[in-house]
């Protein structure tokens, strides 16, 4: 999927691994693969690695905010 975002906005990266993902939500990646295997966040497979799309992670983040209304 091509994205139509100017270069400044797109994120320098595009999967994460599971430590990355902790690292970037302030959280372990113990706790991001538990999020995973419920289906909280969604991951994608590449050959025997699973990694978080930087969208996924956004997501995640944004239903979090919608729940504290």
């Amino acid at each position: 999927m091509a994205t139509n975002l100017p270069a400044q906005d797109r994120p320098t990266r595009l999967l994460y691994s599971f430590d990355e993902a902790g690292a970037a939500l302030m959280t372990s990646g113990r706790q991001v693969q538990t999020l995973v295997a419920k289906g909280t966040i969604k991951s994608v497979r590449i050959g025997r690695l699973v990694r978080i799309a930087h969208e996924d992670l956004e997501a995640y983040v944004e239903s979090l905010r919608a729940g504290r209304r």
